[in-house]
C-alpha cells in the first residue's frame, strides 16, 4: 500500500473514531507457495554448474539450462496473485 493511501485511511479512522492498525509481512512473496503452474527461470549469471552435470543433462552451456523455482520471487507476474 502506498504511504499516501495508508495516511488517508489512518486519518479517516481517527475522524470516525474507528480503531485501525497497519501491518506488514516480511518476505511475503517468497513465503507464498506456487499453486498450479510450475515456474522456470534462466540460470543466474555467475551460478557455477559442473561440467559433469551439464553433460549429464545434455547441455553444452548454461544458457541451454533452466532452473525450477520452488518459491516465488519479487517481480514475477504471478507472485502477487499467489500471496493473499
Amino acid at each position: 500500500m502506498e504511504i499516501n493511501n495508508m495516511k488517508a485511511i489512518l486519518i479517516m479512522a481517527i475522524v470516525w473514531n474507528v480503531p485501525a492498525r497497519h501491518g506488514d509481512v516480511p518476505s511475503a512473496y517468497p513465503k507464498a507457495k506456487p499453486r498450479k503452474n510450475t515456474t522456470f527461470s534462466a540460470v543466474p549469471q555467475g551460478m557455477p554448474i559442473l561440467n559433469e552435470k551439464m553433460e549429464e543433462l545434455g547441455a553444452s552451456n548454461s544458457k541451454e539450462l533452466a532452473i525450477k523455482l520452488k518459491r516465488n520471487l519479487y517481480g514475477l507476474k504471478q507472485a502477487e496473485m499467489l500471496w493473499y
